[in-house]
């Protein structure tokens, strides 16, 4: 579905909340990627071999799909909000005010693409507590990213029910929606596979420390 005719159709007051809430979501995607890159960083001072690279291209994968969407919604914030604010501004809408423009920081990743191969240090050092934090972080991100995605779904599919934003733009950031929603779902998955090889490897090295091996 697309952007068809020449009618520009725009409800001041549900377009501002739209507008308010995509921020928010902006800022929950680039929190939670930065909190899921630094403690994976923290990890890989202690430990690097095939299932850590085999997650961090996973990883790596994920953030770009990821940093699609955030892009599109920093493009879909700015056009809503030049247009609610020509709007109300022709209109001379009552009751309503222009929003000013929220300066919205780019998406950045620290990760990198790398070859997935098999390392052993010759003292390995394998911090356990590191390892247990990340794999509840991840677990957390994995969990976070898919409720970001469907409640941005949510709310876009919403405010075209409503018919309160009729314009090209908003197709564009449901067609960039539909585009990467299913590379994320698999991007999950896959991230899920991993995080549980590491959940075990954990618990063996675990029972190893303790002395049950």
């Amino acid at each position: 579905m697309g952007f068809n005719g020449n009618r520009l159709i725009i409800n001041p007051s549900k377009l501002q909340n739209y507008i308010i809430s995509m921020q928010k979501h902006c800022k929950e995607i680039q929190d939670s990627q930065t909190a899921i890159e630094s403690n994976f960083k923290l990890l890989g001072n202690s430990w690097d071999d095939k299932i850590y690279d085999l997650t961090n291209n996973i990883l790596y994968d994920t953030a770009k799909s990821v940093g699609r969407i955030y892009e599109e919604l920093r493009k879909s914030i700015v056009n809503a909000t030049e247009q609610y604010n020509e709007y109300i501004s022709i209109q001379e809408y009552p009751g309503q005010h222009t929003i000013a423009g929220k300066n919205i920081s780019e998406f950045l990743t620290q990760l990198r693409g790398k070859e997935v191969g098999n390392k052993f240090n010759e003292n390995n050092n394998t911090n356990l507590d590191d390892m247990q934090k990340y794999i509840l972080a991840m677990q957390k991100y994995i969990e976070d990213t898919e409720k970001i995605v469907k409640n941005i779904r949510n709310e876009h599919e919403q405010i075209g029910r409503e018919g309160a934003w009729v314009a090209p733009q908003y197709y564009q950031l449901g067609n960039v929606l539909n585009e990467v929603e299913k590379s994320i779902a698999r991007q999950m998955s896959c991230l899920r596979d991993a995080n549980e090889l590491t959940r075990r490897k954990y618990e063996r090295l675990r029972q190893l420390l303790d002395g049950n091996i």
